[in-house]
């Protein structure tokens, strides 16, 4: 019977993250399978490992997975001469341009996966009444197979071996975990492969995923700019659990803002990545490694990733945040107006709401909550001090004004350029320091007459630099 090519993906050592985690990385590229995810893996190891050439395979799906199962099942067929189905289960929230992309390949059945967990007996049916739909034919039960139920054939698992063959013997092995399958095939064959000697598996997820929390199922697990780790439910959550008691599988999560500006340093490097497969670079890079470390960063590649949908949500919440922002100033203001002698207290005021600025600017993982480690790198930026001298030092005694200066213009890093940025920053960091530093405003973003200085489309309100400010 013919065979798919799939593996045998790249794996380099990267400088720049050898650089960035302060110990030997390699990237395992799984972006160069044919449908650009390391999904392909194992829908090529099902495929191969059933002998039916009518067989039906359904199982649920948020794009990656059923876009490989749908276009390999395709190209099964062709190479043999079989007639394998793939029904794609999704839910009635999914992007469209992704649920077009799975319709292209297979067949696709949308419905409310916040109700409960959905059987196996359930997929059955589901598989069953929409390829009779679809054929007008009946369907034999005993041809439906689901993907999630069939076992851990040895699909994942060879990325191990391909690792082991390339001669790298890592220290840690970092990927993103969405149901927890892969994490727990690539524990099994590195204990396999190398015995007690197995590196240890980090898996990175979200706060949105199951294996992050201590349940069996998340009726609303919210979304998340990694959509593909977004699971409510997961049939390894007993494996997975297991694996961490044993110490052969870590489990982190990375917050929003390191994801989004992971997925931007990857693309920006050449790496195509989702931010659901950046996750395991943010694990990488904020994990604690020593310089003897050799890592192993599995990129599970970018899939079908609608960009675009995903920033329209993000829009609609930036939209309802200002909103709210809208409503909390001016109830602000009319609290102020109302004479409610808090004119006194103007000062202590304007510290205060600084303060809500900066920990939500630093509050790198948006849990609310400002670490000891997210603070003190926020007053290393503002004073422009190292770890050693700043270490004594309790972050809590910030000043307005420092806090002014860091929450105002330091995030101008992300509406510039980086040359501009650097030449912008270093001139008010002078100002700062001879005292003649003034913020106007606490929108920043409102224009200005000079307008060659306008910046990506914001203007700095108060900042000119061919004259002073006083």
């Amino acid at each position: 019977m013919g065979q798919l090519k799939v593996g045998s993906t790249p794996l380099y050592k990267s400088i720049e993250l050898t650089g960035r985690c302060g110990a030997t990385v390699y990237v395992k590229r799984e972006d160069k399978t044919p449908f650009g995810t390391f999904k392909d893996r194992r829908c090529v190891a099902l495929l191969e490992a059933s002998d039916n050439p009518n067989a039906i395979f359904v199982h649920i799906t948020s794009g990656n997975s059923g876009y490989s199962m749908g276009m390999l099942a395709n190209a099964w067929n062709d190479k043999n001469g079989q007639k394998v189905q793939v029904v794609n289960v999704v839910d009635k929230g999914i992007p469209r341009a992704v649920r077009k992309k799975l319709e292209s390949c297979s067949i696709v059945h949308r419905m409310d996966l916040s109700r409960g967990i959905i059987s196996d007996d359930a997929l059955r049916d589901i598989a069953m009444r929409c390829v009779s739909e679809r054929t007008g034919r009946h369907v034999d039960e005993k041809n439906v197979i689901s993907v999630e139920s069939h076992g851990l054939v040895d699909g994942y698992r060879q990325i191990i071996k391909e690792i082991a063959a390339d001669g790298v013997k890592p220290t840690y092995i970092f990927c993103p975990v969405g149901g927890g399958e892969l994490a727990t095939e690539l524990a099994a064959q590195a204990a396999e492969t190398w015995g007690n000697g197995a590196p240890k598996i980090v898996g990175v997820t979200i706060r949105q995923n199951i294996l992050a929390k201590a349940k069996e199922f998340l009726k609303k697990p919210g979304r998340s700019i990694a959509d593909k780790l977004v699971s409510g439910y997961s049939k390894f959550n007993p494996l997975v659990k297991k694996m961490v008691a044993e110490g052969r599988i870590e489990l982190r999560t990375a917050g929003e803002g390191e994801l989004a500006g992971e997925y931007k340093w990857l693309n920006a490097h050449g790496i195509s990545a989702e931010p659901s497969a950046a996750a395991a670079f943010c694990g990488a890079v904020k994990y604690d490694l020593k310089p003897t470390d050799t890592v192993v960063i599995i990129n599970t590649g970018k899939g079908i990733y609608d960009q675009s949908a995903v920033e329209k949500r993000w829009m609609r919440r930036l939209l309802r945040g200002l909103k709210y922002a809208a409503v909390a100033l001016g109830t602000a203001v009319a609290v102020i107006a109302a004479g409610w002698g808090l004119l006194a207290d103007r000062e202590n005021l304007a510290y205060r709401a600084l303060w809500r600025e900066a920990y939500i600017y630093a509050d790198k993982d948006r849990s609310s909550i400002v670490d000891e480690k997210e603070g003190k790198e926020m007053l290393y930026l503002i004073r422009g001090m190292g770890a050693e001298s700043a270490s004594g030092l309790d972050y809590s005694d910030i000043t307005p004004r420092e806090l002014e200066f860091y929450v105002r213009y330091q995030r101008l890093a992300s509406m510039t350029t980086d040359n501009i940025t650097r030449l912008m920053m270093a001139d008010l960091q002078l100002r700062y320091e001879k005292g003649t530093f003034r913020c106007e405003t606490l929108h920043p973003e409102i224009p200005f007459l000079y307008g060659k200085y306008s910046f990506g489309g914001y203007y700095v309100r108060g900042y000119d630099p061919t004259r002073p400010i006083r």
